[in-house]
């Protein structure tokens, strides 16, 4: 008799444990925040999403089910470290600014960036590298590339921190084209580059690209403390001649915006 009331007790037990999970998963089906396309911060996520670690939810490809979410970055207490980030200075922001707002075709730059403790990426130092440039690309010129790497060398420059490429879209959006993102994917030979995109109307975006050991694509914040848009005289003036030092490995042509060579003119 005692073992049939202990079996009776168990499956009694289970039941209910049965019918608690069966009316929880009800609820997180009903509700669309906890649908697998959620974007939600991890931080955000109730307790019980936690503890509840047998919940999955359907997906929209057939024959898959999503257990939790989608990829997505970590942040705060759930993470091993800080989101990476792009930290500029306020004098460097302003030179950015600068070389974007007064060009109406595209151009390349790029920049001298050290990894600091928590993810932030510090930008140092814009070169111009040589490229042609028109209304519609700006293609880095391969025949004077290692001969401007030379010179970087000679000035002292560390060029193992070439880690940002900057373009313009000139007068039109700013945003990563199939034409871009073929290039992040193809022209790095390194474990990881971050690129800039902005345009004469003063959008810039940054994405950071890891090759390896695992390849990611994350987008990335751009800090600026207490940034200023107004430039002095001698600013600008130091900013056009560092433009035209890189010109002496092309031939210039100033005057045709539509197929310009690595100045990009007003």
């Amino acid at each position: 008799m005692r073992i049939y009331r202990t079996v009776y007790n168990i499956l009694g037990a289970l039941i209910t444990r049965a019918t608690y999970y069966i009316s929880l998963l009800q609820e997180k089906l009903e509700d669309d925040n906890f649908l697998c396309d959620d974007r939600k911060e991890y931080s955000e996520m109730p307790n019980s999403w936690h503890r509840d670690i047998d919940f999955f939810v359907p997906s929209a490809r057939s024959q898959e089910y999503v257990f939790g979410y989608d990829a997505q970055l970590l942040v705060g207490e759930y993470a091993i470290a800080s989101a990476p980030r792009l930290i500029l200075s306020d004098a460097l922001f302003r030179e950015l600014h600068y070389y974007f707002s007064t060009s109406v075709i595209e151009f390349q730059l790029m920049g001298l960036v050290q990894q600091e403790e928590d993810n932030r990426f510090v930008v140092k130092e814009w070169v111009h590298n040589p490229h042609t440039a028109g209304v519609v690309h700006a293609d880095l010129d391969q025949d004077t590339f290692p001969q401007w790497l030379d010179m970087l060398e000679q000035e002292g420059k560390d060029i193992r921190l070439l880690r940002v490429q900057v373009h313009s879209h000139g007068m039109l959006d700013a945003y990563f084209s199939s034409v871009d993102i073929a290039t992040i994917l193809d022209a790095y030979a390194c474990d990881w580059m971050i690129s800039i995109v902005g345009n004469r109307a003063g959008m810039i975006l940054a994405r950071l690209d890891v090759y390896e050991p695992v390849p990611l694509s994350i987008s990335l914040p751009i800090i600026v403390e207490s940034p200023q848009f107004v430039y002095s005289d001698e600013e600008k003036n130091t900013w056009q001649q560092k433009r035209n030092r890189a010109n002496k490995f092309l031939t210039i042509n100033q005057g045709d915006i539509s197929d310009g060579k690595f100045l990009a003119t007003t």
